[in-house]
């Protein structure tokens, strides 16, 4: 039996590590050698003897090697073998320190540090601790432990923050100390963390609470147009703890946002004692709506956009709130994105009969072109029913990081006659300048405002809707951002054969023109004054060729033109306030034996003065009659300029079809104050077009500046001469 693997069998052991093993040999060198040589030795750790009567020795064969009565007094040694004279090892030396303990470190739990000590030495000892967390003092205690026993002592770990942390724990016995580190992970404990949000919409108080009522974290609290949450009007991060278990949103919100429909938002950012099981709740919304005051009745409509800066290419997305005045309002929506302090406008959305039984919210978006203009831009909203309209103004405001502005599109007139005879001609030398933008095409026309002192080469008056006629109007493709045009137009004044015009100083007009969807909507427009006198030589030579039986010499005069009486002024105020809107209803009959198309617009002008909104043509409208006696009642808005002058003016309705046009004239009375509507005219960008050849002499150049050539203006002007001649040889 080799000793080497024999286990000690200790049985009815009086005291708990009494008797021990102090030394086993296992691979003595003795001249016998093999398991003869091998012994183990036992000591007597206890204050008393004990009797080893009953003691056995097994090896794992079973066989058992049973003692003799034997007594081993206290602090003796014995040893057991088949010789006792063996060499090797030390016997009856003392093998164990008389003050020996082993230290270990265990997380036993999520907050909880466990110290495992064992009594490796001869002595009994008294242990005190020191625990310390992240190099703090954390915890002291103590324990008694009898020589070769082993015990446990725990610590807490509470209130630490998720992440690594380091334990350290040092003891003390009999002047000895040992000391363990533990490096472990804190773990939070699992919950459901969210917020909740309470609304009271007849105070509007609200209060958002934190569940569960102890957890600490941190959130992102905001108010936003409802639809657009990205769109924050107020908010900010705050705290949700113990102290401050609930936030109050009522105080802040009071003062800082009008009338509307709003997004109540939280959104929980940290969490500082918690695990969060559910992150699908972590963002809350309640909605509550403040009513606008009954007193502001224009300011029951307002319009919202996401961010407050955008660049070229980007998607602006908006919102736009109505507030009815009461159920069952019906009326007319239109909502443009428009350029603050000018007439650039594009149409987002247009409602007819638009019925308002409730409070409406309608959103979309749309994509910045690649060319607009840098500058503050507004979503606008305008809800036109009966005589009134609601006006969202200044709100839904932002800037685009455009391009830079360089100005408007502007006509110059570089050289023009002083005076002209009627029956005559002049050139009038422009020159375009097209500032922010680029246009696919344009159209120069000159025209006399407003008498029709001008004419075409049918003889035929020339008035702003004859920009469509291609024998009177320039045209000229592809004009870029910040290019000059220059060109010659035609000035063929009246013959005024029957005196019709008077000798004096008349208003010439020059326009530019660019395709609308209805047609040609304007660009920029520019006067200026040539006296126009006399008559056309060829009045006087027609009268002798034709004669008279008398002998003496008449005047062939133009035959007028029968009237078709297609217009019918039903209703037309006689006084409005500047900046009102007000309605005017016409109706019109086809009196001829063909479809025709009539173009129907309005305005009030004194002189050569327009006093309102959107040009002479900017509230036209198109109609079409097919049959003939038919007959269409229509509505024709107008908007009286802010800064019209007070006093009697006319007020004019114009009825053009084909070459033909007939007017109602009545006079109005312009009045100071009144309902304040006053709006820019609207333009639009990029819409239809039509390729009609152009006869009119003109020559053009494009670029940064400069002046045209002596030898180019000669050229033209004889040019002119030869249309001219050509024009009176007919």
């Amino acid at each position: 039996m080799r000793w080497s693997l024999l286990a000690l069998v200790l049985l009815a052991i009086p005291a708990a590590n009494a008797i021990v093993i102090n030394e086993i040999m296992y691979n003595s060198t003795n001249q016998f050698g093999s398991a003869n040589n091998e012994w183990f030795e036992i000591f007597n750790n206890d204050s008393v003897a004990y009797d080893l009567a009953g003691w056995s020795v097994t090896d794992p064969a079973d066989s058992v090697i049973k003692g003799t009565n034997f007594i081993i007094e206290p602090n003796n040694y014995l040893i057991i073998a088949r010789y006792t004279s063996e060499d090797g090892g030390s016997p009856c030396e003392q093998n164990f320190p008389d003050h020996e303990i082993n230290l270990s470190l265990e997380q036993t739990s999520t907050n909880e540090i466990t110290a495992h000590l064992a009594n490796n030495g001869l002595s009994d000892e008294n242990i005190e601790f020191n625990f310390y967390i992240d190099g703090n003092l954390s915890g002291s205690d103590a324990l008694e432990l009898a020589s070769f026993d082993s015990g446990d002592v725990t610590f807490a770990a509470e209130n630490l923050t998720v992440g690594e942390h380091i334990a350290f724990v040092n003891v003390t016995f009999s002047g000895n100390s040992v000391s363990a580190e533990l490096n472990f992970s804190n773990a939070l404990p699992n919950a459901d963390v969210y917020l909740s949000i309470s609304i009271n919409k007849d105070t509007n108080e609200y209060w958002i609470d934190a569940s569960p009522q102890n957890a600490t974290l941190n959130a992102e609290v905001f108010v936003a147009p409802a639809g657009l949450r990205d769109a924050i009007i107020i908010g900010g991060e705050f705290p949700f703890d113990e102290i401050n278990w609930g936030w109050d949103t009522f105080a802040m919100i009071d003062g800082e946002i009008d009338f509307g429909a709003y997004d109540l938002c939280a959104n929980i950012l940290s969490i500082g004692n918690y695990n969060d099981t559910n992150l699908e709740n972590n963002f809350v919304c309640e909605n509550f709506t403040l009513e606008p005051p009954a007193s502001q009745t224009r300011m029951r409509i307002k319009t919202f956009t996401e961010n407050e800066n955008y660049d070229l290419n980007e998607t602006v997305f908006w919102s736009a709130q109505l507030f009815p005045l009461e159920p069952g309002t019906v009326g007319n929506l239109t909502i443009n994105l428009q350029k603050r302090n000018s007439r650039d406008s594009t149409e987002l959305l247009k409602i007819e009969n638009y019925n308002i039984s409730e409070n409406i919210i309608l959103s979309s978006n749309f994509t910045i072109p690649e060319d607009w203009i840098e500058g503050i831009y507004k979503v606008r909203a305008k809800f036109k029913y009966s005589e009134k309209y609601l006006d969202s103004r200044d709100s839904g405001q932002f800037w685009l990081n455009g391009l830079k502005d360089i100005g408007p599109a502007n006509i110059t007139f570089i050289k023009y006659p002083s005076a002209l005879q009627f029956g005559s001609f002049g050139a009038i030398f422009v020159k375009f300048y097209a500032g922010n933008y680029n246009y696919d095409k344009i159209r120069l026309l000159a025209y006399g405002s407003p008498s029709q002192v001008l004419r075409d080469l049918n003889q035929e008056g020339l008035t702003t809707s004859d920009v469509s006629d291609a024998f009177v109007a320039f045209e000229i493709d592809g004009v870029k951002r910040g290019q000059e045009v220059y060109a010659a137009l035609p000035a063929f004044t009246q013959q005024n054969c029957d005196a019709n015009y008077q000798d004096k100083d008349y208003r010439i007009r020059v326009r530019a023109y660019m395709p609308a969807q209805n047609g040609w909507a304007e660009i920029t427009t520019s006067d200026m004054s040539v006296l126009i006198s006399g008559k056309d030589v060829l009045c006087v030579s027609e009268a002798k060729k034709s004669g008279s039986s008398s002998g003496r010499n008449t005047v062939l005069t133009k035959k007028p033109k029968e009237k078709n009486n297609v217009l019918e002024v039903i209703r037309a105020p006689d006084s409005a306030g500047q900046g009102s809107v007000f309605t005017a209803e016409v109706r019109l009959t086809n009196n001829l034996n063909t479809a025709e198309s009539f173009e129907v617009y309005s305005y009030i002008f004194e002189s050569h003065e327009i006093l309102t909104e959107g040009g002479w043509t900017g509230n036209s409208q198109l109609i079409k009659l097919l049959e003939p006696k038919e007959s269409k009642t229509i509505n024709l808005d107008n908007v009286v300029k802010e800064n019209a002058s007070l006093g009697q003016h006319t007020f004019r309705i114009r009825a053009k079809f084909g070459k033909s046009a007939e007017d109602a004239d009545s006079e109005i009375e312009i009045t100071a104050g009144g309902e304040q509507e006053a709006e820019a005219g609207l333009r639009v960008l990029g819409h239809g077009r039509e390729d009609i050849p152009i006869t009119s002499a003109a020559v053009w150049r494009t670029g940064k500046g400069g002046n045209m050539s002596v030898a180019v203006i000669i050229f033209i002007l004889v040019l002119m001469v030869v249309v001219l001649a050509l024009i009176k040889s007919k």
